[in-house]
C-alpha cells in the first residue's frame, strides 16, 4: 500500500441488518450520522420482520437525515440475505456491515476513506466492547486481545469494509447458512483467496456491545459454536460424520483410561489443563481488573463447554439432515 494518495471522490454505504433490536439500533444510527466525513454517504438499514418496535425507531430517523435508507423484510430471511438485500441497494463504492449494537467513532469513516485512497481493498478496524466492565465483556475483550495477536488473524470485524465490486464478485454473502455465524469468515475467506490488498488498522475503533443476561450469554456462546460448526460444513465442506466418528473415539479413550488407571488419565489430561491454565493467564495479563484470572478462568471455562456444545450439536445435525459436501478428494 503506498503512502501517496489516489485522487478519487469515493461513497460509502453502511449496510446494517436488524432484528428485534429496538434498545440499540437508535444508538447505532446516531454513531453513524455523526461521522466527520465530508464525503458522499449513505446509510441502509434492513429490518428481518422484527417482531418488537425496531421498525417505529427506525421510521423516526427518516425525516432526520436523508441518508438513512429503510428496507424492511416481509418475513424473516436471516442476516445474510438482509445484508444481500443491502448490498444490492447500496450505491456506495465501499461497503460497510455493522451490526445493530455497534458505534463506529466520530472519524471512522474519514480514516477508512484514508486507507482506501492509499490503495486497501478492505479494512479490518479495531472491535472493543462497550460494555467492558460486565464480566462476560471483559471475557469478549481478553479473548479477542488474545486470540487475535497478529494482525492477517482477523477474519472478521465488526465495521468490516470492502470495495463493493469485491462483495460482488466473490458472490455476496451465502444465504445458506442459518441465523448468525460462520457466513461472515465464509465472505473473508472467498476475498482472501483473491489477490486484493488486505489492511487491518487498530487504530480505527468500533464498540458494540456484547449480552449481559445469563440466557443470552448462553446463547451468544452456542451460537458461536455454532458458527464455527457451519463454516466447517458449508465452507470447508467438512464431512461431520467424520468429526463426531474421530471425537467419539478420543473420548472412549480417555474413559478407558480413566478406568484402568486414573493416575495415567490424569497425567494424559494434563499437558491441556496447563495449556488451558496459560490461556487464561494469558487473557487476564491484558485486562485491568482485580481477580481477573478467575473470572476470566471460569467464562473460559462455560465458554468451552457452551461453545463445543453448540459445535458438536450442529456437526449432529449435518449428519441427520446430510445437508454438507463430503471433502473426500
Amino acid at each position: 500500500m503506498t503512502n501517496e494518495l489516489i485522487v478519487k471522490n469515493l461513497t460509502y454505504s453502511f449496510i446494517i441488518p436488524c432484528y428485534n433490536e429496538e434498545k440499540d439500533i437508535g444508538n447505532t444510527l446516531d454513531a453513524c450520522l455523526k461521522q466527520t466525513f465530508e464525503g458522499e454517504y449513505q446509510i441502509i438499514v434492513v429490518d428481518d420482520a422484527s417482531k418488537d418496535n425496531t421498525s417505529d425507531v427506525i421510521n423516526s430517523y427518516l425525516h432526520k437525515s436523508n441518508k438513512i435508507i429503510f428496507i424492511k423484510n416481509e418475513f424473516n430471511k436471516g442476516v445474510s440475505y438482509s445484508r444481500n438485500s443491502g448490498i444490492q441497494k447500496a450505491s456506495g463504492d465501499i461497503l460497510i456491515f455493522l451490526n445493530a449494537d455497534e458505534l463506529p467513532d466520530e472519524n471512522y469513516l474519514t480514516n477508512i476513506n484514508r486507507l482506501i485512497q492509499r490503495g486497501a481493498d478492505y479494512v479490518f478496524p479495531q472491535t472493543t466492547v462497550d460494555n467492558g466492565s460486565t464480566l462476560y465483556g471483559m471475557y469478549r475483550q481478553a479473548y479477542r486481545q488474545f486470540t487475535y495477536t497478529r494482525d492477517n488473524m482477523i477474519m472478521w470485524s465488526q465495521g468490516f469494509a470492502c470495495r463493493k465490486k469485491i462483495i460482488i464478485e466473490v458472490g455476496m454473502f451465502d444465504s445458506s447458512y442459518p441465523g448468525c455465524g460462520g457466513e461472515d469468515w465464509d465472505l473473508v475467506s472467498k476475498i482472501d483467496k483473491l489477490t486484493y490488498c488486505r489492511v487491518t488498522d487498530l487504530s480505527i475503533i468500533v464498540k458494540h456491545k456484547v449480552p449481559e443476561k445469563a440466557k443470552e450469554i448462553i446463547w451468544h456462546m452456542f451460537n458461536r459454536g455454532r458458527g464455527t460448526a457451519n463454516y466447517k460444513l458449508i465452507y470447508c465442506h467438512t464431512n461431520p460424520l467424520n468429526i463426531l466418528m474421530k471425537k467419539t473415539m478420543v473420548l472412549l479413550c480417555f474413559f478407558a483410561v480413566l478406568l484402568v488407571s486414573p493416575l495415567c488419565f490424569l497425567l494424559a489430561m494434563l499437558p491441556s489443563v496447563i495449556k488451558f491454565l496459560l490461556k487464561s493467564y494469558g487473557m487476564a495479563k491484558g485486562v485491568e481488573y482485580k481477580k481477573s484470572f478467575l473470572r476470566l478462568l471460569f467464562m473460559n471455562t462455560c465458554n468451552s463447554v457452551i461453545r463445543g456444545i453448540g459445535y458438536y450439536y450442529t456437526m449432529w445435525r449435518g449428519v441427520m439432515l446430510k445437508n454438507y459436501e463430503r471433502a473426500e478428494s
